[in-house]
C-alpha cells in the first residue's frame, strides 16, 4: 500500500521498483519460513524476522520516497505561481514599451513628411 502511495505522489520509478524487489524477497522468505515450519525446521522463526525486518525497512524507505515527491512538488507548484506573474509582467511591459517606441517612430515619420506640390 505505501508503495502505491509513493508512486501516486511521484516518487521516481527505478527507486520504486528496487522497494519493489525488496518486497518480493521479503515474500519469498516468508514463503520459505511456512515451507520450514511445516517440514519443522528450528529456522523458520529466523527466517519470518527477516522478511519482518526486510519490510519495515522497505516500509521506511518508501515513505521518505512519498515524502520527497510530495515535496518536490509543493516546490515545482510555488515555482510555477510565482514564475506566472512574473513572466505575464515581464510580457506586459515588453509589449507596453515596444507599441511606445513604435508609436514615437510614426510620429517622427510623420513629422518628416513634406507636402509635395503638384
Amino acid at each position: 500500500m505505501a508503495v502505491r502511495e509513493a508512486e501516486a505522489a511521484g516518487a521516481e520509478r527505478n527507486k520504486i521498483a528496487l522497494s519493489i524487489e525488496k518486497l518480493n524477497s521479503a515474500l519469498n522468505l516468508i514463503e520459505q519460513a511456512r515451507r520450514d515450519y511445516g517440514q519443522g525446521n528450528l529456522n523458520a522463526s529466523e527466517t519470518a524476522g527477516q522478511s519482518a525486518y526486510i519490510s519495515s525497512q522497505v516500509k521506511a524507505e518508501v515513505d521518505q520516497l512519498k515524502n520527497s515527491a510530495l515535496a518536490s512538488s509543493l516546490y515545482t507548484r510555488i515555482l510555477v505561481f510565482v514564475l506566472v506573474p512574473v513572466a505575464a509582467l515581464i510580457v506586459a511591459l515588453c509589449v507596453r514599451f515596444g507599441l511606445k517606441r513604435l508609436r514615437r517612430g510614426e510620429g517622427e515619420r510623420l513629422m518628416r513628411m513634406e507636402i509635395a506640390e503638384k
